[in-house]
């Protein structure tokens, strides 16, 4: 299948406030829950949505309403941010669960299509608590880089945000993910879906392609060679010991047994409401959740 390419963009993120205000309408933590809640109800992620008959794919005048909505591209960035935050603390488990229940190339894949392109939006685990813990967890996020890898290996063709954005999605889940995952350790995606990738990746970069490949924005030229050097870099390696050591760095940067402030002292206490970051004390809570962590902090009660 062939690239379908739309020239937009990383949507760049701010840390939201307390209140911002879009077209006459006021956002808080609270709007930021109920879009994230809307997300997930337009593409059947509650538990109360009813799923599409078997076999049977997103409707093409459906389809691009749906990921329109997901993009939230009229909404400013600062709000943007907060609604995945929220879509983070509550529905990753069931877009999981979901996306295992499909055939990344079977006949649902515009369903799939829209659960890839959902999961690309998201921030960063480095400053999204809760997907970095989605992505830490084996039960979780089982399977899914190996879907993921066999999806794009046939190229993505998501209308709302260019491919690179998918691409920087699979090697995030390839730094962050346990390599224990697949049968051979050796990353996140199993043997043959991460090497059909860096075929397909292969070929985009060949220098006989370079006509084709120029055509891709600069953002997206790069997460098509970040992810082939990863996935290069992966089959040299004997065992686990590429992507282990790739982790072990991001977990020291990322450590959640020591305090967030500049103390850096060992944690004694969770945040009640989260629960994914700890302190010290009484005195460094406070003083976190008044620099920002309040904006940010969600119930997760589905990510343990």
């Amino acid at each position: 299948m062939d690239f379908v390419l739309f020239f937009l963009p990383p949507t760049p993120h701010f840390l939201p406030h307390k209140y911002a205000t879009h077209q006459g309408i006021i956002y808080d933590k609270a709007e930021y829950v109920r879009l994230a809640r809307e997300i997930a109800s337009h593409n059947r992620l509650l538990e109360t949505s009813t799923p599409l008959p078997e076999d049977t794919d997103t409707p093409k005048e459906e389809n691009r309403a749906l990921q329109q909505r997901a993009a939230l591209g009229l909404l400013p960035g600062q709000i943007q941010e907060g609604v995945y935050l929220a879509f983070s603390a509550n529905h990753l488990p069931a877009l999981a669960n979901r996306m295992r229940e499909l055939n990344p190339g079977g006949p649902r894949r515009v369903i799939f299509e829209n659960l890839v392109q959902i999961l690309s939006l998201l921030p960063g685990p480095e400053r999204n608590p809760y997907f970095r813990r989605f992505l830490r967890s084996n039960t979780h996020i089982q399977g899914i880089p190996s879907d993921i890898a066999l999806y794009s290996s046939g190229g993505p063709s998501l209308s709302i945000k260019a491919p690179g954005d998918v691409f920087a999605l699979i090697s995030t889940m390839l730094e962050w993910c346990d390599p224990a995952l697949s049968f051979d350790h050796k990353a996140a995606a199993a043997p043959h879906p991460r090497q059909s990738l860096r075929s397909r990746m292969g070929e985009l970069i060949a220098p006989e392609n370079k006509r084709y490949l120029v055509l891709f924005s600069k953002y997206n030229q790069a997460e098509i060679r970040r992810v082939h050097k990863l996935l290069t870099e992966c089959e040299r390696a004997v065992g686990p010991e590429c992507f282990d050591n790739i982790r072990e760095g991001l977990e020291k940067r990322h450590r959640e047994d020591i305090c967030p402030m500049p103390c850096g002292s060992e944690v004694s206490m969770q945040c009640s409401k989260c629960k994914l970051v700890a302190y010290c004390g009484r005195q460094c809570q406070m003083k976190h959740w008044n620099d920002g962590h309040k904006f940010r902090c969600f119930l997760a009660h589905n990510l343990k």
